[in-house]
């Protein structure tokens, strides 16, 4: 790096996650012993890359981190950026890694590269990729190209949008992918990006007061869970048959639920694909649903479909701002 160039600033906000385990023979598997400033002290010429500052916020598996926690991150980063760090990476758990990331992408209002990683197998482990995805993060969130990345999911040396990036693997260490392909890669001494991330929204939330519960749509079912759910939530995703049907029965409970004023986001359980509209050989149950006042969840997961009701029903409950919200994302 030329001496004239100045070193881009970096914060690291650690969570905990595999990246933080160690074996410990006496549990008989991982534990998070490891702190930030390890992690950090791990990479080799770390200082070549940026200018780190560690904060460890927690140090637990992803799967015990609840929202509350991931607005918790969200001011973290928040006071980062008002601080004028170039970047910020966010080292969590890889099993909500994708929800959280989403989540994080639209309560936080940045351009600002803000790159969540992890790791697939411990640093006790052969193979282990901690190490290096926290460093490909770390040089993703200094790097002084305008790629106005915002949140983004960084793992196995690719970039992923939040919006469409999933855990497509258990055990594997490229366990992310999405079926729109990655935003670009981390190579030996470049960043190389393939499109821009366009699918971008913000919801101007600072606490969580609503509860959504996911319900999946079974074959030939009556609906009957669904009509327990509607008296206890706030609002319900509901994860239909691709392209977004349901059986006669569940289509019932809907419409009652909606009737008495519900808030209930569609979408479907195959791994690509948008939410259809109404293009369907039997008119189109989906279509209906949306007519009756269901709101698209377009291509998002059920996890992240319930993540964004969460938000959006604690921002507003005007059932036009929540189509809006909701309508084309």
């Amino acid at each position: 790096m030329n001496s004239k160039t100045k070193i881009p600033k970096v914060k690291v906000l650690a969570t905990g996650g595999t990246i933080a385990n160690k074996i410990d023979k006496d549990v008989g598997g991982g534990v998070p012993t490891l702190t930030g400033e390890d992690l950090i002290e791990s990479i080799p010429d770390v200082e070549t890359l940026a200018d780190v500052h560690v904060e460890q916020v927690l140090n637990v598996g992803s799967h015990l981190l609840s929202p509350n926690d991931i607005l918790k991150v969200r001011n973290k980063c928040r006071e980062s950026l008002n601080d004028g760090f170039d970047g910020i990476v966010v080292t969590i758990g890889t099993a909500t890694m994708a929800e959280y990331a989403y989540m994080l992408s639209i309560t936080l209002d940045t351009d600002r590269p803000v790159v969540l990683t992890g790791a697939m197998r411990n640093i006790s482990l052969l193979g282990a990729d901690g190490i290096r995805n926290l460093a490909d993060a770390i040089r993703l969130a200094g790097s002084r190209q305008e790629f106005n990345l915002g949140v983004v999911v960084c793992m196995q040396g690719e970039i992923f949008h939040p919006h469409d990036v999933n855990k497509i693997h258990a055990q594997k260490t490229e366990a992310f992918g999405s079926s729109f392909g990655p935003l670009g890669v981390i190579l030996p001494g470049r960043i190389v990006m393939y499109r821009k991330p366009l699918m971008n929204q913000y919801i101007p939330v600072e606490s969580l007061t609503k509860r959504v519960e996911i319900i999946v749509a079974e074959e030939g079912g009556d609906g009957s869970l669904l009509d327990f759910a509607s008296e206890k939530a706030d609002g319900l995703v509901l994860v239909g048959f691709p392209p977004g049907n349901v059986s006669p029965g569940m289509n019932k409970a809907i419409e009652k639920a909606l009737l008495q004023g519900v808030p209930i986001v569609l979408v479907h359980r195959a791994i690509g694909g948008v939410l259809n509209q109404g293009f369907h050989s039997d008119g189109g149950p989906e279509a209906q649903l949306l007519g009756a006042g269901a709101l698209p969840g377009g291509s998002l997961t059920a996890a992240k479909a319930r993540l964004k009701l969460m938000l959006a029903l604690s921002y507003t409950q005007d059932k036009g701002e929540l189509r809006k919200l909701f309508q084309n994302y």
